[in-house]
């Protein structure tokens, strides 16, 4: 009776260079995971700026940054100023909101505010206060010095126009106050300043995109809020202008047949006190 004999097992190795292989996979893998998690980190992380203010406005720790209504970013810290002549506020702002901060940059705090002119920061009354921001200009600062004040308009686009008045005296010249052409409100006042000899004021006038075209060359400016009271062959004759402008101020914008190509950001006209006859 035959038997047969089964052959011993062989063992099965592997060349030592498949597990290092397989360690210099997971090794790699790791570094590139830690790698794309630093940068989405780095990326996310946002830019530290400093704006500087005399007063906080009960600005606070946690409160947004915000620009067009959108928050990018996030108050850091408030402290007074080394000299305690003002505020420090930092903050963390999105870095690719952070590229577009220039030498023309606007901070301000929004907060409630009522006056002539109108209510303001109204979301803030029962939310809280937040850094509000206009990019501008050109280079990455990152040190800023805030507007005391709320703008009067929040973003001035590139399309609209800004203008300068020039008269002897304020007037009807007012911060907020609008500009009418035709009684319809197409622009308003951005500030009013005396003049660098102080022998007049000057006044920065904003004109929406919208109605830019209707300031041309031959294009006046002229004072309202008056109330005129005349008599004449057909009797007593009056002009009061609206509530607001004789609150407020403000000025009328004629702009006639053959004005001319719109002018550019700058231009400089002179405040008419009166309104010729034709018009």
């Amino acid at each position: 009776m035959s038997q047969t004999t089964t052959p011993p097992a062989r063992a099965v190795t592997s060349p030592r260079s498949s597990g290092w292989t397989r360690l210099w996979l997971v090794a790699t893998a790791a570094v590139v995971v830690a790698a794309v998690l630093l940068v989405r980190a780095w990326s996310t992380g946002g830019v530290r700026v400093t704006v500087r203010f005399l007063e906080g406005h009960g600005l606070r720790i946690g409160d947004p940054v915000k620009h067009r209504g959108i928050s990018i970013g996030r108050v850091e810290a408030v402290r007074l100023a080394e000299t305690d002549a003002g505020i420090v506020v930092e903050a963390r702002i999105d870095r690719q909101a952070a590229s577009r901060l220039g030498d023309a940059t606007r901070f301000w705090i929004v907060r409630p505010q009522v006056d002539l002119g109108g209510i303001a920061g109204l979301d803030t009354v029962v939310g809280p206060r937040y850094l509000a921001v206009q990019p501008a200009g050109e280079g990455g600062l990152r040190e800023f010095d805030g507007l005391d004040e709320m703008p009067v308009v929040d973003v001035i686009e590139p399309e609209d126009l800004v203008v300068t008045l020039v008269a002897e005296e304020r007037g009807s010249l007012g911060r907020g106050a609008g500009v009418f052409h035709r009684g319809i409100r197409v622009g308003r006042i951005l500030d009013v300043r005396l003049s660098a000899d102080g022998e007049g004021v000057e006044a920065d006038a904003w004109i929406d995109a919208g109605h830019a075209a209707l300031v041309g060359p031959r294009s006046s400016f002229h004072s309202l809020g008056a109330v005129e009271v005349g008599l004449s062959i057909d009797g007593l004759r009056t002009r009061i202008d609206s509530l607001e402008t004789l609150l407020l101020g403000g000025v009328a914008l004629v702009a006639p047949q053959g004005r001319g190509e719109p002018v550019a950001d700058g231009h400089v006209f002179r405040l008419e006190r009166d309104f010729d006859g034709d018009w």
